[in-house]
């Protein structure tokens, strides 16, 4: 593990000691130093989204009372399953995976996936210990109030003024590899972009659809 995560574990230890503990949010930036994801233009998905996850991050602490962590830094190397470790020991209320690619069509377009498939019967547990379920089974505790959240975030898109800048597709569940053995509710973001100076349009919607979401996330921490 990184000394920058490290350190962000040893100040959520101090933190939780002396008071209670915040809202936290993991943002996931597609891609590291290895992977350079998908070219968009003359620029990488890796560093777009880690753009995108960084302003996500100050805006998102400056409107709401939560603390945003990004899963990786620039120059990181990401191992398999080490975001999932890492978000784990934060104890993470709400992971987002961010991605982007390029889009040939009219339109910016915004898909929304959570992990698993729509047939998978979710349980009903609350439990955030890792040592009763399998790290691909985690997902089925979060399934009703992920789907919840990315409805949220897809009506928010897909409103008023957003309508006319995305083509936002209906929320679905998927096998999705970013989002194995996340202790919370997780879900991924794909948007589409026409030119690299698109995706700052995702920022605002996605810090309008959280409030919504923040009292989902203090109802369900209080139960």
């Amino acid at each position: 593990m990184s000394i920058v995560k490290l350190l962000v574990l040893t100040f959520f230890i101090t933190l939780t000691t002396h008071s209670a503990k915040p809202i936290t949010i993991m943002l996931n930036p597609a891609g590291d130093a290895k992977t350079t994801g998908r070219q968009i233009g003359d620029s990488f998905e890796r560093s777009i989204t880690l753009q995108l996850c960084e302003r996500l991050k100050k805006e998102l602490e400056k409107n709401y009372s939560v603390i945003v962590v990004l899963s990786r830094i620039a120059g990181e190397t990401v191992a398999p399953l080490q975001q999932a470790q890492f978000s784990n020991r934060l104890g993470t209320d709400l992971y987002i995976s961010i991605h982007v690619c390029a889009e040939q069509g009219i339109r910016n377009q915004i898909w929304f996936y959570a992990n698993g498939t729509p047939d998978d019967m979710p349980t009903n547990s609350n439990n955030k210990s890792l040592a009763f379920t399998a790290y691909d089974q985690m997902y089925l505790q979060y399934k009703l109030s992920t789907q919840t959240i990315m409805e949220h975030t897809f009506k928010t898109c897909s409103s008023f003024p957003y309508q006319n800048i995305f083509d936002c597709f209906v929320p679905c569940f998927i096998p999705c590899k970013p989002l194995l053995g996340i202790n919370a509710p997780a879900f991924a973001i794909e948007m589409s972009l026409k030119t690299i100076s698109d995706w700052p349009h995702l920022v605002e919607p996605l810090v309008m659809s959280m409030q919504e979401t923040l009292a989902l996330l203090k109802q369900r921490n209080n139960s």
